[in-house]
């Protein structure tokens, strides 16, 4: 120190204690009690943040099976087997599906009450009651079983002369 700092000094005020560097004992025991009470709360929020992403992960992946198996079961018309899982490919995911009549809202009632008949310049075609399709794929996480599922209509088609006949989507 040179001797300007040394006049400002206060009588009785040792030069050795203000050129001090460390932490005082209280100073680190505050220190780690503060972090004490934030770590826990840090670590909370990161498992809540991983398992947010997990599930958001899973989710998607379950709404993508479902997807698949819905456009294969359009595809094929085959509804004989109800439920079944994806193999080895998706270990943990499984699917059922449901196929009944169309719950109709009240309005909409009275025209599927009865066939829709519509005629073409050769032949009538006549659409049945319309059938809900529902698609649901499941898998357990943490314990808990989680759902995601796509529904669609279908469309029974009886044609005199038409070479579509079957379901439409």
């Amino acid at each position: 120190m040179n001797n300007e700092n040394r006049k400002l000094l206060a009588p009785g005020f040792r030069l050795q204690a203000s050129l001090r560097r460390a932490f005082t004992l209280i100073e680190v025991l505050a220190s780690l009690a503060i972090l004490a009470l934030v770590f826990p709360v840090v670590m909370y929020g990161l498992s809540l943040a991983s398992n947010a992403a997990s599930l958001a992960r899973h989710r998607t992946q379950a709404t993508i099976l479902a997807q698949t198996k819905l456009d294969e079961l359009l595809a094929t018309q085959d509804f004989s087997t109800l439920s079944g899982d994806f193999g080895d490919d998706y270990p943990g995911y499984t699917w059922t599906i449901e196929l009944n009549d169309w719950d109709t809202l009240d309005g909409f009632s009275s025209v599927f009450s009865s066939s829709i008949s519509s005629s073409t310049s050769s032949n009538t075609q006549q659409l049945q009651q319309p059938q809900q399709l529902d698609v649901t794929v499941s898998w357990t996480q943490h314990n808990r079983t989680y759902q995601a599922a796509l529904s669609t209509l279908l469309y029974q088609q009886n044609s005199s002369s038409s070479s579509l006949g079957g379901l439409l989507p």
